[in-house]
């Protein structure tokens, strides 16, 4: 993926469950620039909230990026998406 002069990468450690996000300058390709994402499966964010006084009351999917044509959809399904957003409550 391609920002101007910048170029971007998307990976996934699924041992660590991180999303990483590389970027780096196209005429310097050998200085990157990554930063490592957590990622929350609805039940692992469910199994952390056990004792707050809080759950989980809605849940959002998010969009999804087809990397082949680059192609962003705002609305896919849960398993699908890229992300998600949650309505949480007090109980």
């Amino acid at each position: 993926m391609r920002a101007g002069s910048a170029h971007r990468k998307y990976d996934f450690n699924y041992k660590g469950n991180r999303m990483l996000d590389t970027w780096w300058q196209k005429n310097n390709p050998d200085k990157r620039f990554t930063q490592s994402l957590r990622c929350y499966s609805p039940m692992d964010l469910m199994l952390l909230l056990e004792g707050t006084g809080l759950k989980l009351a809605d849940i959002k999917p998010g969009g999804a990026l087809n990397y082949d044509t680059l192609e962003y959809k705002d609305s896919v399904p849960l398993g699908e998406s890229m992300s998600y957003m949650v309505k949480l409550v007090r109980y």
